[in-house]
């Protein structure tokens, strides 16, 4: 369900933009987890380098954007 709605924000027209938190902190080699640094240890839930990572996608929508 995550992963269709994920692809679903991504591919919509019916909103303006986003940022996407699941890029920025998923393992490129296992794109349904955590990149193990960004994984609290409950695999929920981001760990403080996770939650760093989600705010410099915020940051570098804002740069790019």
């Amino acid at each position: 369900m995550r992963n269709a709605y994920n692809e679903w924000i991504r591919t919509t027209k019916l909103i303006d933009g986003f940022v996407d938190f699941d890029k920025a902190v998923c393992d490129p080699v296992h794109p349904s987890a955590f990149l193990p640094v960004y994984d609290s240890g409950d695999h929920l839930h981001p760990s403080a380098a996770g939650y760093q990572a989600m705010a410099d996608a915020v940051l570098n929508e804002i740069l790019e954007g």
